[in-house]
Order: C-alpha cells, then structure tokens, then sequence
C-alpha cells in the first residue's frame, strides 16, 4: 500500500509542478487528498502549493487548507528573518574587506523566484576571500552567532568551509 500512495503521491506532485512550470495559476487541488496535501507540506511545497492556489484555499475550512496557509506563512516568517540576519551581517561587514559574495538561497530565492520565501533556504551562505574569514568569523561572533555542529573541528579542517555558525535568537545558521 505504501508503494501505490507513494507512487501516486510522487504522480500528482509531479503532475502539479508541470502546472506550475508551465505557468498555470491555479492547478486543481483534486490532484490530491488530504494524505498528498499533508506530504506536499511536509515535502517543503506547501508555500508554492498555497501561491499557486491561493483563491482555490482562501476560503477553504478543511485542516488541509489550514495546513497549507500555515506552510506558507511559517516560510514567509522564516525567510524574512534570514533575509534580516543577512542585512546586519553585511552591514557590520561593510567596509571592513570587499563585499561578501551571498550563494545560493540567500542569492537566488528574490533573483529567480517569484516570492523569496518559495527559495526555502536552511542557512545563508557567505563566500569571503580566505584572508578575510577570520574577520568575518568574528563579526559572527560578536553579534551572537556560536559555532555548533555534530561533526569534530578536525573534519572542519579539511571541509571546504569552517564550522557552521548558528544564532539561537533567531534560528539562523550561516555557512
């Protein structure tokens, strides 16, 4: 039975990403069942799902519907708090070494989609010319961020960026 819904799940979320890509509004939320709905959110598609069928959800009362707003308002929450912590970081940065190259999420999620927060990021990553890491390790340190992985600081020597810096305030993790 898991291999029907998983397979048909995986169908129908496929089915509503060809929507989307090829640009129709508002896909028919018929494509999935309360079961789908609660996978599309857990998957991390609930805020693209609730974009693209927003008039379809408004008024929608079912916990599904409920479910999918909630999805999109933790995004937009989430990625505006990012998008702040990566404003005070850049300004306590600027001036101090050239400009900090932003990748990824941080980059692309307000360059590439049509919402930032539909760009899910998990953390910002910050690109620096080696020399300036310390400085910039630094900066982190004093606005609160703490270094904290699972991984030993030896793995870390050899990895292609130092440990991950993480805010507790904000949830906020910086690469």
């Amino acid at each position: 039975m898991f291999q029907r819904f998983h397979r048909r799940t995986r169908s129908n979320l496929l089915a509503l990403l060809r929507m989307v890509s090829k640009g129709q509004d508002s896909p028919p939320l018929s494509l999935l069942d309360d079961r789908q709905l609660r996978w599309t959110i857990d998957a991390g598609l609930g805020p693209l799902l609730w974009s693209v069928s927003r008039e379809d959800l408004k008024n929608g009362e079912s916990p599904s519907c409920r479910a999918v707003k909630a999805a999109d308002l933790t995004a937009r929450l989430i990625s505006q708090i990012q998008l702040e912590t990566l404003g005070e970081i850049l300004g306590k940065c600027e001036g101090l070494f050239p400009p900090i190259t932003l990748l990824k999420g941080s980059s692309t999620g307000s360059e590439f989609y049509p919402e930032p927060h539909l760009r899910i990021m998990r953390d910002l990553d910050l690109l620096v010319d080696p020399k300036d890491q310390p400085k910039l390790e630094s900066i982190l340190l004093k606005i609160g961020f703490r270094q904290q992985s699972t991984n030993s600081h030896e793995f870390y020597a050899t990895h292609h960026h130092s440990m991950p810096f993480y805010h507790l305030p904000t949830g906020v993790w910086v690469e």
